[in-house]
C-alpha cells in the first residue's frame, strides 16, 4: 500500500484500476441474469414467481448501482480492481483513494496523473524536482517523493517559502530553461480551474442523492397502490424543486468564476534579462515587476489598480495596496521590501506578512527602488513569486467556498433523529396492520407487503427536504435584500438559537470617527507652563518633540491626491495643521523654524500582538546632515518599560483618562546619530524600541455609534448575554461597557497576572488573589473584567468557570479572542461574534492561526443587528413550526394507513392529489412569514426534542385520534361492513364513509397549519399573515362548502358521495368544531406553559 504524508489525509492509499465496463459487477451478473431469464421466457411459461423474481433482480441491480454511487467503497469493490504498487509504473489509468482524517471532508478516487520532462531535462538533472507522478484531491497536489526508495510516499506539493530572507535576496530569477521546464512541469499554471458542470451532470448528481432514490422508491409505492396522479404531481414537485437547486449552484460557480481577474502581461526576469508574459505563466522563483498592469485585450478592465496575481514577496520597492478581498477591511495597507541584511527564515504570516503582496489583493501604489541599471522597463516593484494557482491564500480561500456544501437546509442531524423518531410509531403502526392481515386468508400477501412498506415510508412525506429548504431559502432572499451575504446559508436557523453575543469595541459600538482631545502628561516649561500634568494641550501648542513623534509615527499614505490608512492616524495628521504629508513618506512643515521637513525611512508597522508601532525619521533641522530619531506609540502599560525615564504621574494620567472611556496612546522618542542610522535600521525591533523618552499620551474620544445603546439594549431584553471582547485597555473597555449597560454592578475587578505570575482581582481601593471558589461569591457585588493577559494565564477549566460570570474582556490578541469563545463555547452556549477588522477574523473561524472570529458559532455586524437578529429567530420558529405539522401529519397518516385502513378507508386518487398541493401550498405560504418588528425578551424554543415540542404534537395526535375515532362512529351506520368494496385489498371506491374520512382529514391538515403558526412574539400574527390566513380561510370555506354539498360538480370530481341526512352532515361539523377548537387550546395551552416555565419546557 502506497502512503501518504499529511496532516489532513490518513497515511494509507489504496491503488485501483477501472474495470472494463461488461466486466463490472454491476455489469456482468446481472447481464447473466437478465439473459437466463430472457431464455426461460422464451420456453417456460411465466407464473407469478417468474415475475416476482425478475422484479427482485431488478431490484437489487438499481440497489447495487446506487449503492456504488453513494458509497465509495462499494464503489471501488463493483467498478475497480485493486491492484500492488508495482501497477503504478505498469498502467496508466491507476486511481488512488484518498481517505481524509477529518470526517468533514469526503473521500475520493483521485487518478494518478505522470509528467513527461523533455529528453533534455531527463538527461541534465534540474534543482527543482519534478514529480513524476502525482494526484489531486481537493484542488491540491500530493506529489510522489522520489527521494525515498521505499515506501512510496506522496506529499503535499510545496512551495518556496521557508528559505533564509538572504536567498529570496540574492534570487537571479531563471537562467536554465531546464531549470523554467522543471519549475513549469513542477508547479504548472498559476490559474484556478473552476470547472463549469453541465446542467444535466449536476442534476444527475442530484437525482441519485439517497434521499432523492428513498422518495423516489415511495412514489412508485404510491403508482402501484393505484395513485398515478397524486406521483406524478409530488414527483414534478421534487425534480422542479432540484432543477432550482442545481440552476443556483451553477449560478455561484458563474459568481465564483468572476473572482478571477483576467490574465495581465507581466514583466519576468528570465534567462538574464526582463521578458514580458502572461501572469498565468509565472512559476515559483521567478522575479517580477509589480507596476502598471496590461491587459490582453483592450476591453478588460485593469482601471482600478493591478492585481497581484500570485503570493509576492517584495525585494525592492514599496506598495500600497487594499486587502479587503481577503480580510474585508477596505483600509489601504503599506507593503515594504525585505531588508536585505536580515538573516532570518521568511516566516510569512508572521512579522514579515508586511513584505508580502497576497494573491487577489489591489495594489493601489507602487514605489519603485532607486533606480539601477537592473530595473525592469516599466519600473515597478521587483518581487519574488512565492505560491501560484490554488496555493495561494485567494487560491485556499477560493477552494475553501468551491468545495463548500451546497445544500440549503436544516440542522441534518436533529431532521434525522426526528425521522426515527416518527419510524417508531411508523414500525408499530405497520407491526399492526401485518398482524391484522395475517389473520385474514383472504387477504393479498402482495399487498398486504406493500401497505406495510408504504406505512413505514410515509413518516418520510416525499417533499420533506423541500419543505425544511423553504424557511432558509427564504431568510437568504430576505437577507440579500438587506444586503447581507450569508457565507454558511445552514447557520441562520443557528443564529436564532444564540444565548451569548460577543461584540469588539471599536468600530462596532464606537465609530471610527475618532475625536483628538490634546496630549497629556507633559511637563511644565518656559513655554508650556503647566500646573497638573493631567491637563490637556491642544495640537498647535505642543512642543517640537511631541509634534515630530505625531507627525511622523504612522502608516500613512498619499493616494490619488488624499492621504489614506486609518482613521486614528488620519484624525491626528488632520489636527497638526503645521505638518502636511507628501508623497514618499515626506512630511513637511508649514514653518521652517527649526525643522524644515521629516522623511520616514524605515517603519515597525503597528502589530496586534506588541500593541505598539515606531518609525525611523531622518529630521531636516536646518543643519548640514540634520540628524535621525526613532518615534513610537502603543498602549501605555507597553510603553512603559521601554522608556529610560517614567515620570511618577504616569500611571495616574493615563488611568484618569482610560476611566473616562478616551483611548490613550504613550509618545516616546530618542535621537539617534546619522552616523548610526544605517546599523539603526537594520537592528531588531526590540533593540530599536529601547531607551526612549516619554513625550506624552495622546488622548482621543471614541464616540458610541448612534444605535449601539439601543442596539444592546434591544439584545438584552431578548435575554441574550452580550459580553465586550476587545483589544482596548480595561479602564477604556468598561467606561464604554458602563455607557451601554453591559456592567450590573458599580464596582468593576479586573483580572490580571502579577509580576510573580500569580492572577489577582483588582480595583481602585480592592486586591484579591483569584480562587474559582470565590466566584460566586465575588460575581454578585462586582463586574468583573478579564486581561488578554490573565486568559492566556488561565487554565481550560478556570477560564470556563470564569467566561460565564465576565462581562468584559479587554487588551486580548487575537489567539486570546478565541481562547474566550472557546471557553463559552464550552458552557454549551451558543455564541454570536460582532466584529469588524482582521483581528476579528478568528473567532468566526475556529482556528487560532487567522485570528479571533470564528471560534462563534455565527459571526455578525452589529449594524442592523436587531432586524437580522428578528429574521433568524424567525427562521428558527418556522422551521420548527415544520417539524411540529410535519410530525402530526406523519402521525395522523400512519394511523389513516393502519387501523382505519383496515375497516376500507381510502383516499381516491384525485383526493391525495388535492390534499399535497394544499399541503404544499401551506409549507410554501408559511416559509414566507415576517418578523415581528421588535426583538423580544422570549426566546423561542432552539430544539425539536424538548418537553414544549414533543408534548404539543402528541397532544395534538391525540385529539386528532379522538376525532378520527369519532368519525368512525358517525359512518358506521352509513356502510355495510360486509361490502366487498370495503376489503382492505379492494380498490377505492368512493362512500359515505371515505368521503366523511376526507373531509375531516383534510380539516386536520388545516388545522394544524393554523394550531402551529406560532406568531407574536417572533413573527408576524396570523391574521397578518395575509397569505396564510386567506390559504386557511379558503380551505375550510372549500370543506364547508363539500360538507353541505353546495357544489355538486366539485363533489363529482372529488368522488365525494352525500352524506345522507341533515344530522350526519351537522354531526360532522362539530366533531369538525370539536377537532379544531381542542387543538388550538392545548397548543395555547403548552406555549403559555413554555412561557412560564422555559426551564422545563425547553
Amino acid at each position: 500500500m502506497a502512503q501518504v504524508d499529511d496532516a489532513e489525509l490518513r497515511p494509507g492509499l489504496a491503488l485501483y484500476r477501472p474495470l472494463p465496463t461488461l466486466l463490472r459487477l454491476d455489469v456482468l451478473p446481472f447481464g447473466m441474469l437478465y439473459a437466463t431469464f430472457s431464455a426461460c421466457a422464451a420456453v417456460a411459461q411465466r407464473g407469478h414467481g417468474f415475475a416476482v423474481g425478475l422484479a427482485l433482480v431488478a431490484c437489487t441491480h438499481a440497489l447495487t448501482f446506487f449503492a456504488s454511487e453513494w458509497s465509495l467503497r462499494v464503489k471501488c469493490f463493483v467498478a475497480y480492481s485493486r491492484i500492488s504498487i508495482a501497477g503504478l509504473s505498469t498502467y496508466d489509468d491507476v486511481v488512488v483513494k484518498v481517505e481524509p482524517a477529518l470526517p468533514s471532508l469526503p473521500a475520493e478516487l483521485c487518478p494518478i496523473r505522470r509528467e513527461a520532462p523533455s529528453p533534455k531535462l531527463q538527461v541534465q538533472k534540474a534543482t527543482i524536482p519534478v514529480p513524476t507522478l502525482w494526484f489531486a484531491y481537493q484542488k491540491l497536489r500530493f506529489c510522489l517523493d522520489t527521494s525515498l526508495t521505499a515506501p512510496v510516499c506522496f506529499r503535499r506539493l510545496t512551495y518556496p517559502i521557508n528559505n533564509d530572507l538572504a536567498v529570496y535576496v540574492g534570487a537571479n530569477g531563471y537562467t536554465s530553461r531546464v531549470a523554467l521546464e522543471a519549475a513549469g512541469l513542477r508547479w504548472q499554471k498559476n490559474e484556478f480551474e473552476i470547472p463549469m458542470p453541465a446542467f444535466w451532470t449536476l442534476l444527475k448528481q442530484h437525482l441519485v442523492a439517497p434521499f432523492f432514490v428513498f422518495q423516489f422508491f415511495c412514489m412508485l409505492l404510491w403508482c402501484m397502490d393505484e395513485y398515478m396522479y397524486y406521483s406524478l404531481l409530488t414527483m414534478a414537485m421534487l425534480v422542479l424543486f432540484e432543477c432550482t437547486v442545481v440552476k443556483q449552484r451553477q449560478h455561484n460557480l458563474e459568481l465564483l468564476a468572476l473572482m478571477q481577474r483576467p490574465p495581465t502581461l507581466v514583466y519576468a526576469y528570465r534567462m538574464t534579462k526582463w521578458q514580458r508574459l502572461s501572469s498565468t505563466d509565472l512559476v515559483p522563483g521567478d522575479l517580477v515587476s509589480i507596476g502598471r498592469a496590461t491587459a490582453f485585450d483592450e476591453t478588460d478592465d485593469v482601471e482600478g489598480g493591478v492585481v497581484a496575481p500570485c503570493d509576492l514577496l517584495l525585494l525592492r520597492g514599496a506598495c500600497v495596496v487594499n486587502e479587503a478581498m481577503l480580510s474585508g477591511e477596505s483600509i489601504p495597507l503599506r507593503k515594504e521590501h525585505v531588508d536585505p541584511l536580515e538573516s532570518s527564515a521568511l516566516l510569512l504570516n508572521g512579522r514579515h506578512r508586511k513584505h508580502v503582496l497576497f494573491g487577489g489583493t489591489k495594489i493601489l501604489q507602487h514605489t519603485p527602488y532607486a533606480p539601477s541599471a537592473s530595473d525592469p522597463p516599466d519600473h515597478g516593484c521587483v518581487a519574488f513569486v512565492l505560491r501560484t494557482g490554488f496555493g495561494t491564500t485567494q487560491g485556499k480561500m477560493l477552494r475553501t467556498i468551491l468545495l463548500a456544501s451546497p445544500h440549503l437546509s436544516a440542522n441534518n442531524t436533529e431532521s434525522l433523529c426526528f425521522i426515527l423518531f416518527l419510524v417508531c410509531f411508523a414500525l408499530a403502526a405497520s407491526l399492526y396492520v401485518l398482524l391484522e392481515g395475517a389473520g385474514d386468508p383472504t387477504r393479498s400477501s402482495y399487498k398486504l407487503f406493500l401497505h406495510c412498506v408504504m406505512i413505514i415510508t410515509s413518516v418520510v412525506p416525499p417533499e420533506l427536504p423541500m419543505e425544511l429548504s423553504l424557511a432558509v431559502t427564504n431568510s437568504l432572499l430576505s437577507l440579500s435584500r438587506m444586503d447581507v451575504f450569508c457565507t454558511e446559508p445552514f447557520k441562520i436557523p443557528v443564529a436564532g438559537k444564540v444565548d451569548v453575543v460577543c461584540v469588539d469595541k471599536t468600530g462596532t459600538l464606537t465609530t471610527d470617527a475618532l475625536a483628538l482631545r490634546g496630549v497629556a502628561g507633559l511637563s511644565a516649561s518656559s513655554l508650556l507652563p503647566l500646573s497638573d500634568p493631567r491637563t490637556l494641550v491642544s495640537p498647535g501648542s505642543l512642543p517640537m518633540d511631541v509634534q515630530i513623534v505625531l507627525a511622523s509615527c504612522h502608516a500613512l499614505i498619499v493616494l490619488n491626491g488624499a492621504i489614506a490608512g486609518d482613521p486614528l492616524e488620519k484624525t491626528v495628521l488632520a489636527h497638526l495643521n503645521d505638518w502636511t504629508l507628501h508623497q514618499l513618506d515626506r512630511v513637511a512643515a508649514r514653518y521652517p523654524f527649526s525643522v524644515r521637513s521629516l522623511r520616514i525611512i524605515h517603519r515597525f508597522g503597528f502589530s496586534s500582538e506588541l500593541r505598539r508601532m515606531s518609525a525611523l525619521v531622518l529630521v531636516d533641522d536646518g543643519s548640514a546632515i540634520g540628524h535621525a530619531r526613532v518615534v513610537c506609540k502603543g498602549a501605555p502599560e507597553v510603553m512603559e518599560p521601554l522608556f529610560a525615564h517614567v515620570p511618577s504621574y504616569y500611571r495616574d494620567v493615563h488611568e484618569h483618562y482610560a476611566r473616562k472611556g478616551a483611548r490613550v496612546l504613550a509618545l516616546g522618542f530618542k535621537r539617534v546619530p546619522i552616523s548610526d542610522l544605517a546599523r539603526t535600521r537594520h537592528l531588531a525591533r526590540d533593540a530599536t524600541e529601547t531607551n526612549l523618552t516619554f513625550a506624552g499620551f495622546l488622548v482621543l474620544d471614541c464616540p458610541l455609534k448612534p444605535d449601539s445603546r439601543r442596539v444592546v439594549q434591544d439584545l438584552q431584553l431578548a435575554n441574550h448575554r452580550v459580553v465586550m471582547v476587545t483589544g482596548d485597555s480595561a479602564l477604556t473597555a468598561s467606561d464604554v461597557a458602563r455607557q451601554v449597560h453591559l456592567l450590573p454592578h458599580a464596582e468593576t475587578l479586573v483580572l490580571e497576572p502579577s509580576t510573580s505570575g500569580l492572577l489577582f482581582w483588582t480595583s481602585a481601593t480592592e486586591k484579591y488573589p483569584f480562587t474559582e471558589a470565590t466566584l460566586a461569591t465575588l460575581a454578585e457585588t462586582h463586574n468583573f473584567c478579564v486581561l488578554g493577559s490573565a486568559v492566556a494565564s488561565l487554565s481550560p477549566t478556570s477560564l470556563q468557570a470564569l467566561a460565564p460570570l465576565t462581562q468584559v474582556f479587554a487588551r486580548t490578541s487575537p489567539d486570546e479572542k478565541a481562547l474566550v469563545l472557546a471557553a463559552l463555547n464550552a458552557g454549551r452556549n451558543i455564541t454570536a461574534m460582532c466584529g469588524d477588522g482582521t483581528n476579528d477574523v478568528g473567532a468566526l473561524d475556529g482556528t487560532n492561526d487567522v485570528g479571533a472570529l470564528k471560534r462563534a458559532h455565527v459571526g455578525i455586524s452589529l449594524v442592523n443587528g436587531p432586524t437580522r437578529r428578528r429574521r433568524r429567530r424567525c427562521t428558527l420558529v418556522t422551521s420548527l413550526q415544520m417539524y411540529k405539522i410535519l410530525g402530526v401529519n406523519c402521525l395522523v397518516s400512519a394511523y389513516v394507513l393502519s387501523a382505519l385502513y383496515v375497516y376500507g378507508v381510502k383516499q381516491g386518487d384525485t383526493q391525495l392529489t388535492c390534499s399535497g398541493l394544499l399541503v404544499a401550498l401551506c409549507f410554501l405560504f408559511l416559509s414566507y412569514a415576517k418578523p415581528a418588528s421588535t426583538l423580544s425578551h422570549e426566546r423561542p424554543v432552539s430544539r425539536v426534542f424538548c418537553v414544549s415540542v414533543l408534548s404539543s404534537i402528541l397532544l395534538q395526535f391525540g385529539v386528532h385520534l379522538c376525532s378520527l375515532v369519532l368519525g368512525l362512529s358517525i359512518a358506521a351506520p352509513l356502510v355495510e361492513w360486509n361490502d366487498p368494496r370495503l376489503h382492505a385489498d379492494a380498490s377505492f371506491t368512493p362512500n359515505a364513509l371515505n368521503t366523511l374520512m376526507f373531509l375531516l382529514a383534510t380539516c386536520m391538515q388545516v388545522t394544524t397549519f393554523v394550531a402551529n403558526y406560532k406568531g407574536r412574539p417572533f413573527m408576524e400574527s396570523f391574521r397578518e399573515h395575509k397569505l396564510l390566513a386567506r390559504c386557511a380561510y379558503a380551505s375550510y370555506a372549500f370543506v364547508l362548502v363539500a360538507l353541505l354539498e353546495l357544489w355538486p360538480a366539485m363533489n363529482t370530481w372529488l368522488e365525494l358521495v352525500p352524506l345522507g341526512s341533515d344530522m350526519v352532515q351537522g354531526q360532522v361539523l362539530c366533531l369538525m368544531l370539536f377537532d379544531t377548537v381542542a387543538v388550538l387550546a392545548l397548543e395555547r395551552t403548552v406555549q403559555v406553559l413554555t412561557t412560564a416555565y422555559p426551564e422545563w419546557m425547553t
